[in-house]
């Protein structure tokens, strides 16, 4: 599938891809960053499976957190897992999508999607932070996921 190029170029992708790989390194947590050409309902269901397929569920800790970016709308959501979310509740994860939908509205897509890693990743490592030894559990690459 592809991305619009005037959304996410492949440049655009490995700046963000770089941005997690940069923010893991100091915590146990995952940071995915999806993104899809469309959604035409139920963006909710749609990031709980997407989450489940991809393994997000599985980490040691259950600290992993997707970024969902729907292009055709500027459309997005922030998914955390049990172990973030239980610490963090539904307010923040909104805060953070607030902060991005701001920034795509800007037209600065990439810039809010990366802004948003970093809140996450520094969120992640005071809440879990690395002892040395944890390895990275999910690919940093961005992932484009059919509708």
């Amino acid at each position: 599938m592809s991305v619009p190029s005037s959304c996410f170029t492949k440049n655009d992708r490995s700046a963000i891809s770089e941005e997690v790989t940069r923010q893991e390194i100091r915590t146990t947590g995952e940071i995915k960053v999806v993104i899809l050409r469309h959604c035409w309902r139920g963006l909710r269901s749609k990031a709980a499976r997407l989450f489940r397929e991809s393994g997000l569920d599985q980490t040691k800790d259950r600290n992993a957190v997707m970024l969902l970016v729907v292009t055709a709308n500027r459309e997005c959501l922030v998914y955390g897992d049990v172990g973030i979310h239980r610490k963090l509740g539904q307010g923040y994860w909104d805060d953070i999508r607030d902060g991005m939908v701001s920034r795509f509205q800007e037209g600065k897509m990439t810039e809010g999607v990366c802004e948003a890693v970093v809140k996450i990743g520094k969120t992640l490592q005071e809440l879990f932070p690395s002892d040395g030894t944890d390895e990275n559990e999910l690919s940093d690459e961005v992932m484009v996921a059919d509708a």
